[in-house]
């Protein structure tokens, strides 16, 4: 049976007319299943037997690797609950953290099928803002100013806007942070490992951990959680 919210939040999606993006599409793709199914996908004249079984390995070996990786992000994200629940400190604080818009939201916004008159988006700003799925604690959704760029500088103030709101909420700053984060806009780089190490380094954290999936396997799984919030 589905929640009360969900129910309500379907209705008034339903009433005023709104559509929402239900998979968030990869900007990336995955260089061993292109190669692999490609070989699976040919016709028996156009590769050997050898070939399809190689091909057939090499996918099933690493779609292990990655529902590994799924599974272990799952764990983090289910101890991450537990410890906020019980509030152990010392245990590990778990969020994800993506871009829910990035200049490509207009607002206000009016579907056409609903427009009313020839001003219904005459006045509309590009909006961006980021989800930060904070397991156990809710849900952190900063907001940029349309000129913000919206690369390593802004991501790690929104994990620093993240922890400040957290440690207000629970009245301890976690010291075993966790990040899982997709391979897009400087998620990974030397400004945001410099700014995890500069929490560690300043003993504010006693460690940190930044997660990623493989290009072209995220937003499935673990990291479509946005989809859901």
């Amino acid at each position: 049976m589905p929640s009360l919210f969900i129910d309500v939040y379907k209705s008034v999606l339903q009433t005023e007319g709104v559509s929402m993006r239900r998979n968030k599409g990869v900007s990336s793709e995955c260089d061993t299943c292109r190669v692999n199914n490609a070989v699976v996908e040919f016709d028996s004249d156009e590769r050997t037997d050898e070939e399809f079984r190689t091909a057939q390995y090499a996918l099933t070996q690493h779609r292990a690797v990655i529902e590994r990786f799924r599974g272990d992000e799952r764990a983090l994200q289910m101890a991450s609950k537990r410890n906020v629940q019980i509030k152990k400190r010392d245990g590990v604080f778990h969020w994800m953290k993506d871009k829910a818009a990035n200049k490509n939201t207009s607002v206000p916004f009016t579907p056409l099928t609903h427009a009313k008159g020839k001003d219904a988006n005459s006045v509309t700003i590009p909006l961006h803002f980021m989800m930060m799925a904070m397991y156990g604690a809710g849900v952190c959704i900063p907001l940029a100013l349309p000129w913000i760029k919206t690369k390593a500088n802004y991501n790690c103030t929104c994990s620093w806007v993240g922890l400040v709101l957290l440690s207000k909420r629970l009245g301890y700053i976690p010291q075993e942070l966790s990040e899982h984060v997709d391979r897009g806009d400087e998620n990974i780089s030397l400004v945001s490992m410099g700014f995890f190490g500069t929490l560690v380094s300043s003993d504010l954290v006693r460690s940190s951990y930044i997660s990623a999936h493989f290009s072209g396997h995220c937003h499935g799984g673990a990291d479509g959680e946005n989809q859901h919030l």
